[in-house]
């Protein structure tokens, strides 16, 4: 065989055209392969990192539980910064655990505040509804639960919005222990009055639950009235057109404080108003919004002074042995007149009481012509006598599916399940706090034994009015 001798730089050069080949040749499909090596290198390396976390986690949670324990409110002030970079159930539990029900108020809103950090976190809102959803099974539920609910209300990812509001539903459906819940929520937005509760507040407003259930749309309105902000504003303008009743007069009472404007029960004048003023409005300090609710809501309906504005009321005479004669007779002269004035559509009842509670009907009913006839009999066929159990006839009130109630009366309590004016006041206060309804109160007789210490605090603490009014008034 006859060898060839080649120049040795030969080598070198074909090498060269042998590599620009390889590179210029397409990879095959599919990644390409990794050495050993190189798998054990980046699962050692996501180990650390792991490890890593895991100290940093451990590390932030010490720390924090230490400041949140101090009793020195400088040492305790940021106490919960660090754990904003762990939106994790782990942390979230401590949040609730330790956070949420700790003694020192700074704590429990750093708690709340970081917790609403988390909002968009699948893991952390989770733990949160299941949490909820475990305290209305339980009715176990407290202001912090009312809190947790917050948070995944707020999320602006659609799937934790709407596992939340689904909850949200299942709660108002139990109406004793879940309307607490929705309005302690409610409460709590209003407080924080942030841009957050504000977008949460609006949210509420848009589900059916805010037409259907007047202790849920007072509630929100309520919140919205104590946050000094555009937004709050906004979403007050948008439902005022499609409510009625209390909750309507609660925004045109409010709109005309902040406004100075008298546009009463006028949705497109109030709406003209702020599309025009929007941009340049700034809220006045509250001390300087004092407003008469008579002349903001401008009713053509009036009960002693009181404008009626309701959709559902309810109407309680005082038919005592201290109202015999000219007392009882101007109060059923005026009391007629009064539902005689009411529009069509309004659903009223009306409570007679002296030492037991007499309705005119066991539920409401429409205040049609026929209806009006019915009731001015029957207010003009009671007699007086007897004692004065004023909390039978409140406690009978409430549980009538009413906005609003209208209690007259001459005399201090005596007789019925409670005759103690200030236990009167907490036990229906209490009972009123899930239900939201207007409790105005009427002192009877100006020269008379009228409580008017008991009426004035009854009506100011069940967001009514009094009025101390004489026979012909």
């Amino acid at each position: 065989m006859t060898q060839t001798n080649l120049p040795r730089h030969w080598f070198g050069a074909a090498f060269a055209v042998l590599a620009g080949l390889a590179l210029a040749l397409p990879l095959p499909a599919g990644d390409p392969p990794t050495p050993a090596s190189a798998g054990k290198s980046d699962a050692l390396a996501g180990g650390k990192e792991k490890a890593a976390k895991k100290a940093a986690w451990r590390k932030a949670h010490r720390l924090a539980l230490q400041k949140m324990r101090s009793k020195r409110e400088e040492h305790r002030e940021g106490a919960l910064s660090d754990l904003k970079d762990f939106p994790t159930e782990d942390c979230a539990k401590l949040l609730v655990q330790q956070g949420m029900t700790s003694t020192f108020e700074d704590v429990r809103k750093e708690a709340y505040a970081t917790l609403e950090s988390f909002r968009d976190s699948d893991e952390v809102c989770q733990f949160l509804l299941a949490d909820v959803e475990k305290g209305i099974s339980k009715g176990t539920l407290t202001q912090t639960t009312s809190a947790l609910f917050a948070v995944p209300l707020s999320s602006g990812k659609p799937e934790i919005e709407q596992q939340a509001f689904e909850l949200f539903g299942k709660a108002a459906a139990q109406r004793k222990g879940g309307m607490l819940l929705l309005v302690w929520l409610a409460d709590l937005l209003g407080q924080s009055a942030d841009e957050t509760s504000v977008a949460t507040l609006a949210k509420i407003a848009e589900r059916p639950i805010f037409n259907e259930q007047f202790a849920v749309r007072r509630s929100v309105v309520q919140a919205l009235n104590k946050i000094d902000e555009p937004e709050a504003v906004d979403v007050q303008i948008k439902v005022l057109g499609r409510i009625e009743g209390e909750v309507r007069g609660d925004i045109v009472q409010h709109l005309t404080a902040i406004s100075g404007q008298q546009f009463g029960m006028d949705p497109p004048a109030w709406e003209k108003w702020w599309r025009d003023n929007r941009e340049t409005f700034k809220f006045a300090a509250r001390a300087a919004r004092v407003v008469n609710r008579a002349e903001a809501v401008r009713s053509r309906s009036m009960y002693h002074g009181l404008p009626i504005y309701a959709s559902r009321l309810v109407f309680i005479l005082d038919t005592s042995g201290s109202m015999r004669g000219e007392p009882l007779a101007a109060a059923q002269t005026e009391l007629v007149n009064a539902i005689n004035a009411l529009p069509e559509g309004v659903y009223f009842n009306v409570l007679a009481f002296s030492g037991g509670v007499r309705p005119w009907q066991r539920k409401l009913a429409v205040a049609s012509d026929q209806n009006k006839k019915q009731v001015a009999r029957w207010v003009s066929a009671q007699g007086s006598g007897g004692g004065t159990a004023s909390y039978d006839a409140l406690e009978a009130a409430l549980d009538l599916d009413t906005e609003a109630i209208y209690f007259l009366t001459d005399g201090a309590p005596r007789g019925g399940k409670e005759d103690d004016p200030n236990r009167i006041v907490e036990v229906i206060t209490r009972l009123n706090f899930t239900r939201r309804i207007t409790v105005n109160c009427i002192g009877f007789g100006i020269a008379r034994m009228v409580p008017t210490d008991f009426l004035e605090t009854l009506a100011a603490r069940n967001y009514g009015e009094y009025r101390a009014v004489g026979f012909g008034e």
